[in-house]
């Protein structure tokens, strides 16, 4: 590598070329954590125990210290991508179209009837249709990092029991409890054979905290059953 070296000052000063073997570094004045480097490939802007900045003409990389990468640059088709981890996290392509790869969210349905529900039972979600980052598992999605989370649950009961004083379905996170749609069983004629309950929050959440969803009902038998005819579904807004 060979750096430029100025000699004298202003207007037709002189410029001679210091010499460097690979990997030796310059440092960018005296007591300062940056420096500058060439490993035989690629140049480097380097700040010590922090990491290293690689820059060309359409790529810019950030090395951490433990030796992941935050990668940023033009893909071959001309639109812009950055990554975590050697790992898509934000896709602008050529259109304007903008996909997070990574961005938490998922979708997930019951994989067989649950039958005879008393008040207080968790659902069951035994399959996931999709489910980025891997924040879903045993009935319970799991905040990754404080946000707010946009959450919905489209739902259908069956053999409910006119007999009971209400039936609801409670979406319960670490913060609160969020319940809608409920439902006055005694005021059909018979008990209803299926029945739909649908409804979405914006929820706050920290990192860590959980969210799952309950059946809820006051009075009467245990005999209403949640259908496979169900989604439970959400992501990270912002």
């Amino acid at each position: 590598m060979a750096l430029t070296k100025v000699i004298g000052a202003g207007v037709g000063s002189l410029t001679e070329d210091l010499a460097l073997s690979d990997s030796d570094k310059i440092k960018l004045g005296a007591g300062s954590d940056l420096q500058l480097y060439h490993d035989g490939t690629h140049s480097y802007i380097d700040e010590v125990g922090t990491g290293s900045l690689y820059v060309r003409a359409s790529i810019i990389r950030w090395t951490n210290a433990d030796g992941s990468e935050t990668l940023g640059g033009v893909d071959a088709d001309g639109g812009w991508f950055l990554k975590a981890n050697n790992s898509n996290a934000l896709v602008i392509d050529t259109n304007g179209h903008v996909t997070k790869p990574l961005q938490p969210a998922f979708q997930v349905n019951p994989a067989s009837n649950q039958t005879n529900l008393a008040n207080g039972d968790t659902l069951v979600f035994g399959q996931e249709k999709f489910d980025l980052n891997s924040d879903f598992s045993s009935n319970t999605f799991t905040a990754p990092v404080t946000g707010k989370y946009q959450l919905q649950i489209t739902a259908r009961i069956d053999q409910i029991d006119r007999d009971a004083n209400w039936v609801r379905i409670e979406m319960v996170t670490s913060n609160r409890e969020y319940s809608a749609n409920i439902i006055d069983p005694d005021a059909f004629d018979k008990d209803p054979d299926y029945w739909s309950i649908n409804f979405s929050v914006l929820a706050d959440m920290d990192a860590n905290d959980t969210v799952h969803l309950a059946f809820g009902q006051s009075g009467g038998a245990n005999t209403a059953d949640f259908d496979t005819q169900a989604h439970f579904s959400g992501y990270l807004v912002c």
